[in-house]
């Protein structure tokens, strides 16, 4: 230990040059090397980036010019660990850092827990030996990383940056954060980078916290000297999560809608998911309020079909009729509402869902399912795919437009993957509805509405749309829709919700 802190004190004694000093505003984004990202961050005023030398392509020779973009662009020298093990990295980093940027953020080595302890060291002292190189090689600032394994190495380590005259110093927490909930040493470690940074720091940077999960966690810890980077936000924008006050949103399930009316779905709006991340995280590192946002399972645009209990699969099913009516209307999106196939007495449900699925693949509508009392159980739904499976081994036997090809089977087990107990849903004029089944209380007029006043209440919904009862109606005081059944002898209606968002009742005759 005492040579190791030798050697670290000879750096600092025979170190001669002057640290050049750069401040940073509160937030700092990572973004990838593209023109699309440096785009989103002028659209937000957002002065400063970070990119990784890792990523960048060795022919670009201005990142400004590349990225247009007129803000402090910083390169960062953190790197999976084989590059920074080989020898040739550091003169190419170097080469890069003149390309452009306003700054760099190292030199980065291992020095972590579960590695062994003069390794950690050692590892230590290259780093810094490393960073004390940049600073007099490059001519512009360098923002040297804290390290450290334990509390000892992170306090040589920043009192040694501290005496060299580095005023701004970084922290890449990523790992720490990523265990923080569940390992406590980490926890303990991050406090201690933290605290010892506030001491030796005039300002610092932290990396890798921008998750609102693990940066309300920090926030205790949090003050004006400290500013923020991460990745995080355009990384979850791109996988479909949206950050909200309640947690990250996930819009492959559910759908954001804004006070204005205007809404985040995935795939359709990954780029305005990834920019409400970005200004989500930039309210919250600067402590500005953030947009009240509710979240629906869909938000209809377009001409929108409701229809329930076709009981597909049964001798008394209307599914014929119904997809005639379907590629009349050819709307832009479908809500089931429940027993759409009846996995309780369906006899022949691996052949309807052939029409059934082809239909849909033709007109291709967004398709929002509920669960109603006939199809809850999903151990039927996988009797049905051994069924068809079965039947599509069985070729010869059948005509081949009735074959269910691995389309069919792999439709009908999605239809029913994403199938809900409930929906809520955003309408196109602007109101709301809360769909359900209704098999739980439809059994009189009077019960219904009973039900519908206390969802109505507990959700503040609009319209409550119900269906099992198999009678069509429209309540309009009540605000009540009941869209009826497609079986014989029932009432073959089926609800249209305009692009208005008007709601109708209609007959098939």
């Amino acid at each position: 230990l005492a040579y190791y802190k030798d050697l670290v004190d000879k750096i600092v004694e025979e170190f001669r040059e002057e640290i050049k000093t750069i401040f940073l505003p509160r937030l700092v984004p990572i973004i990838p090397p593209k023109p699309e990202y440096s785009k989103i961050l002028k659209e937000h005023n957002i002065k400063a980036a970070i990119l990784e030398y890792y990523q960048l392509e060795a022919s670009i020779e201005d990142w400004h010019s590349y990225l247009d973009y007129d803000g402090m662009l910083l390169l960062s020298a953190v790197m999976p660990d084989e590059m920074l093990y080989n020898p040739s990295t550091f003169g190419n980093f170097l080469e890069t850092a003149g390309k452009g940027f306003d700054g760099v953020i190292g030199w980065d080595m291992p020095v972590e827990v579960d590695i062994p302890l003069k390794e950690s060291w050692s590892n230590l002292v290259k780093c810094l030996e490393y960073t004390t190189r940049l600073a007099s090689e490059l001519d512009t600032p360098v923002i040297p990383l804290s390290k450290g394994a334990n509390r000892e190495q992170a306090e040589t380590y920043l009192s040694a940056l501290s005496s060299l005259g580095f005023k701004t110093i970084a922290l890449h927490a990523s790992e720490y954060a990523l265990s923080f909930f569940r390992e406590g040493l980490a926890r303990r470690l991050l406090e201690a980078h933290i605290e010892l940074l506030k001491k030796y720091a005039e300002q610092a940077l932290i990396i890798g916290v921008l998750n609102p999960a693990i940066f309300k966690h920090l926030k205790r810890y949090d003050t004006p000297k400290f500013s923020y980077a991460g990745l995080s936000w355009l990384l979850h924008g791109e996988e479909g999560y949206a950050y909200t006050r309640y947690g990250k949103a996930d819009l492959k399930k559910k759908t954001i809608v804004f006070p204005t009316g205007e809404h985040l779905e995935y795939p359709w709006k990954k780029r305005e998911i990834v920019k409400h991340n970005l200004e989500y995280v930039l309210n919250l590192v600067t402590g500005a309020g953030q947009a009240r946002i509710r979240l629906y399972d869909i938000a209809l645009e377009g001409r929108t079909l409701v229809v329930s209990d076709i009981h597909a699969g049964t001798r008394e099913s209307m599914l014929e009729d119904l997809l005639e009516v379907i590629k009349c209307e050819d709307p832009e999106n479908i809500v089931f509402l429940g027993d759409t196939f009846d996995l309780q007495r369906g006899e022949k449900i691996a052949l309807d869902l052939v029409d059934f699925f082809g239909v849909l693949a033709w007109v291709s509508p967004r398709i929002l399912p509920v669960l109603g009392d006939a199809d809850t159980n999903f151990q039927k739904v996988l009797n049905v795919i051994d069924e068809a499976l079965t039947l599509q081994e069985s070729w010869h036997t059948l005509p081949k437009p009735s074959k269910p090809t691995n389309y069919h089977i792999l439709a009908f087990y999605k239809f029913y993957r994403k199938a809900l107990p409930t929906a809520a849903v955003y309408l196109p004029d602007n109101s709301t509805a809360y769909m359900l089944h209704g098999h739980q209380f439809a059994y009189s007029r009077e019960a219904i509405v009973k039900e519908a006043r206390n969802i109505r209440r507990e959700t503040g919904a609009d319209w409550i749309f119900i269906a099992h009862t198999h009678k069509a109606e429209i309540n309009r005081e009540e605000k009540i829709v009941n869209t009826g059944c497609w079986v014989a002898n029932g009432e073959n209606a089926y609800v249209i919700i305009e692009k208005d968002g008007s709601i109708e009742l209609l007959e098939e005759f």
